[in-house]
């Protein structure tokens, strides 16, 4: 059986919305002031090392059609 890992950016009180700031909410962009190289590379090895992607539909839309192509990139790369 497989296992579902639920992977969010997520405030201590609860902010979850707009954490890069590309949407425009108020407080859009709340999160990405405060990683580093640290913080990306845990996210890129916490994205390849799962087999499967469950994305909504504001990611997917996101990602394509250039950036479906580079994720499928990557990946490859990973598994090299």
């Amino acid at each position: 059986m497989r296992k579902i890992i639920v992977s969010e950016y997520i405030t201590l009180d609860g902010v979850i919305e707009d954490p890069g700031g590309a949407e425009g909410f108020k407080h859009g962009g709340w999160s990405f002031h405060f990683g580093g190289q640290e913080q990306q590379q845990y996210k890129f090895d916490e994205l390849f090392a799962s087999d499967a992607l469950l994305l909504g539909a504001g990611p997917m839309k996101g990602l394509q059609p250039r950036g479906r192509t580079w994720l499928l990139k990557q990946e490859r790369m990973a598994r090299e």
